[in-house]
């Protein structure tokens, strides 16, 4: 299996337990992780949510933000929720990885992401002429 398709297989695990998760709560869920910095738009009457979802087939303690990703669930006014599901098991099939089970390790409304639990883990370089 290929590493791209398997992470692939896992986020669609999580977003798919997670829209189900908002559904039976009573929002309505839009999948926007193509168009948006957040993967589902969440709404029940005037309740509005940017759901961050994030799939991990260990713990998911930690998980990756994007540049994007935090400074939208920064934004004034913004309700971020972050939904994380961890433990979900991969398996190969002749149509590629399939991803199931997993248990929801967080789901935390309004979430904020505070500078004391970031770590840079990366950095981007300019080269300059």
């Amino acid at each position: 299996m290929r590493q791209a398709e398997m992470k692939r297989a896992v986020e669609l695990r999580a977003v798919k337990v997670a829209t189900a998760h908002y559904r039976k709560k009573g929002y309505s869920v839009a999948d926007t992780s193509s168009t948006q910095p957040y993967d589902l738009l969440c709404r029940k009457g005037t309740n509005v949510a940017h759901v961050e979802v994030k799939g991990a087939t260990g713990g998911g303690s930690a998980i990756f933000l994007t540049q994007n990703e935090l400074e939208h669930s920064r934004l004034p006014g913004v309700r971020t929720d972050l939904f994380v599901l961890g433990h979900i098991r991969v398996v190969g099939t002749p149509d590629g990885p399939r991803a199931t089970g997993g248990k929801v390790v967080a789901n935390r409304t309004n979430c904020a992401f505070d500078d004391a639990n970031l770590v840079p883990v990366q950095w981007r370089y300019m080269i300059c002429d």
